[in-house]
């Protein structure tokens, strides 16, 4: 009897300790997918200019002294879609951004948009990569509720790099707005002051 009880410890001792070992397998994949997870915010893709459609508007304008303003028919922005490796950070495409000024003036800025598919929801901020290639420019963020078209304002961003950047602005540095709504924030809008060439990649909303 006492070789029999033997027999079967020695038989059993390699399934526990199999047993053990796939218990702490399981325990630390569950703990890598909890960290993946974080806190369940997903980050919304705006553009990562991967398509073959162009979906971004770019108007220039002049502003008057009384503080209206209107199109510039002498200023010229101009955006589109870049295959050129150097001014691509990630995938094969970015987006281009030229602004050229006639006759500068601090009266002139130029404004380009997008809607994205998805709000910003839970996430509080914005993410972006740029390559500024030449000119003198900032760069002024705002983010629209498209249902109640109220504004929320960043502070200006000056372009004083050349090659990449990560440009991460918090939602909590933006001006506030009443009867804006996250869930229905889609609209960035981007003023340009000054004049020069520079290039997006990966626009998105995060979780800061």
């Amino acid at each position: 009897m006492k070789n029999l009880l033997l027999v079967v410890s020695i038989l059993l001792i390699p399934s526990l300790v199999f047993s053990v070992k796939e218990t702490k397998e399981v325990e630390e994949v569950k703990k890598v997918e909890k960290e993946k997870k974080g806190t369940g915010v997903k980050e919304v893709i705006v553009d990562n200019f991967e398509g073959e459609k162009l979906n971004w508007r770019g108007i220039a304008f002049i502003s008057s002294k009384e503080g209206g303003q209107e199109e510039s028919t002498e200023d010229v922005i101009k955006i589109e879609l870049n295959k050129n490796e150097k001014y691509v950070k990630n995938g094969k495409q970015s987006l281009k951004v030229e602004y050229s000024v006639k006759n500068p003036s601090d009266l002139k800025f130029a404004q380009i948009s997008i809607t994205s598919d998805k709000p910003l929801g839970e996430n509080n901020a914005i993410s972006l990569w740029i390559f500024k290639v030449k000119g003198k420019m900032s760069l002024e963020f705002a983010l629209f509720d498209n249902v109640s078209w109220k504004k929320r304002l960043s502070q200006a961003v000056p372009l004083n790099f050349e090659g990449w950047k990560l440009i991460t602005l918090s939602l909590n540095d933006f001006t506030t707005s009443p009867n804006w709504s996250k869930d229905n924030a889609k609209v960035i809008q981007i003023a340009i002051r000054g004049e020069g060439i520079f290039y997006l990649d990966d626009l998105k909303f995060i979780k800061k």
